[in-house]
């Protein structure tokens, strides 16, 4: 197995084509190359120059490399890869290694027809970082182009290589903060959907000089200090603002608490088109027990936790929806998922200010209105299973009582609520 395999990426989004095999394997040459007629081993010589590319015969191809620089300039397929793109994309690292001693940056940096750089097909499928750090030399990135530079940072961020996308962002950090992929997509927004495991992973350098975060997370604070800290420019909060919906829905606690700490006065201003604020996002997507532990040191928090949406709603109306994974099928009893939704809310209501409990929204509705309503379904259910089985109607009782007589912290009940 090739040492410099691994595997694929957790959650990719940046959408390239990739030419198929039949296409960037094609050993014939292209019709380019009829101005070599003359040469009456072409056609056998691109053939072999392929070989040794694609099947790692540095052997064979250094020979010729020293007797033909001009070798390495030579389109090889129909696609016009050179012998660099076929050993970077077949995961050669060590031919490529050797092959980059007889190049010049100008040779490396050709693209094929489709625009792609060795590099790109290397970057593509997440399986060779190896090679593409070998082809991010700080003397080759500053020859590349910009929109080289681009598509190469999108691709080591949709596939995890990001200690390569952070000397890209390096490089040029005021155009990288605002580009957007071909899914219109942001880096932040990119890196903001990506579980925080992926994110704290790190290298093994990082763990031989003790870094204390893992790449991406890195990444994504060098990024977030350029959005917040441009001088002279409005902050987009629309953006900022999707992109914490994005964190907090995905469960990067650790990016949240540092952003609060970095970036309170911005963060304390947010909220999206409902009205929510940070806190309201976090009740709503249940991120909150390792949240809220750990921002009890920040003044402003009771401030976002007591504030209503363009409903009129807290955080406890939000924590009280039901969770999205029952509002269908989930395979799961009513009772285990009334036992588990009555423990979500329990536990968020004593994480906020007493006085929350009994307030109203617009529509009149305390959070435990609001819960009742949202899970009617469910107690019917249950209902419904404790007649069809009354011979266990005393093992059911407890579970009934979520319907019929509801106690809540407070010491309010529901009493039959049609």
């Amino acid at each position: 197995m090739n040492p410099d395999v691994a595997g694929p990426s957790d959650v990719p989004s940046f959408k390239i084509k990739i030419p198929e095999d039949h296409e960037s394997h094609d050993q014939s040459p292209p019709h380019a190359a009829a101005s070599h007629d003359p040469l009456p081993d072409l056609e056998k010589y691109m053939k072999d120059l392929f070989e040794y590319a694609f099947f790692d015969k540095w052997d064979k191809m250094q020979p010729i490399v020293e007797k033909d620089p001009n070798s390495v300039r030579i389109p090889l397929t129909r696609l016009g890869d050179t012998a660099l793109h076929v050993a970077a994309n077949a995961g050669n690292r060590r031919f490529v290694e050797e092959l980059l001693m007889f190049m010049r940056p100008e040779d490396v940096l050709i693209p094929n027809i489709e625009g792609m750089l060795p590099v790109h097909l290397a970057a593509a499928l997440s399986l060779h970082p190896r090679i593409v750090r070998l082809l991010c030399s700080d003397d080759l990135l500053d020859k590349m182009d910009y929109k080289d530079i681009e598509k190469l940072f999108f691709m080591t961020i949709s596939n995890d290589i990001f200690d390569v996308a952070i000397k890209l962002f390096e490089k040029r950090p005021r155009e990288l903060t605002s580009a957007r992929d071909g899914q219109q997509l942001t880096s932040l927004q990119m890196l903001a959907r990506k579980p925080s495991k992926v994110l704290k992973r790190k290298l093994q350098s990082d763990i031989e000089t003790g870094e204390p975060v893992g790449t991406g997370m890195r990444l994504l604070r060098s990024i977030w200090k350029k959005v917040t800290n441009q001088e002279n420019e409005v902050i987009n909060f629309e953006l900022i603002t999707q992109l914490f919906s994005d964190v907090i829905e995905s469960g990067n606690d650790d990016f949240v608490k540092w952003c609060f700490g970095e970036s309170s006065g911005i963060l304390m201003n947010l909220k999206d088109s409902n009205g929510r604020n940070l806190m309201h996002l976090a009740f709503l997507y249940r991120r909150i027990k390792s949240i809220t532990a750990d921002f009890k040191n920040f003044n402003f928090i009771r401030y976002l936790l007591i504030a209503v949406d363009n409903e009129g709603n807290n955080v406890l109306h939000l924590a009280a929806l039901l969770d999205p994974e029952f509002k269908s099928f989930s395979g799961l009893s009513a009772k285990f998922q009334m036992d588990k939704e009555l423990s979500w809310f329990k536990d968020a209501e004593r994480r906020v200010p007493p006085g929350l409990k009994s307030m109203k929204n617009k529509k009149g509705k305390t959070p435990v209105d609001v819960f009742f309503d949202e899970h009617r379904k469910l107690c019917d259910e249950i209902k419904k299973t404790c007649q069809r089985n009354s011979e266990f109607w005393n093992g059911c009782g407890n579970t009934c009582c979520y319907c019929s007589v509801c106690s809540c912290s407070d010491g309010s009940r529901w009493q039959g609520k049609k």
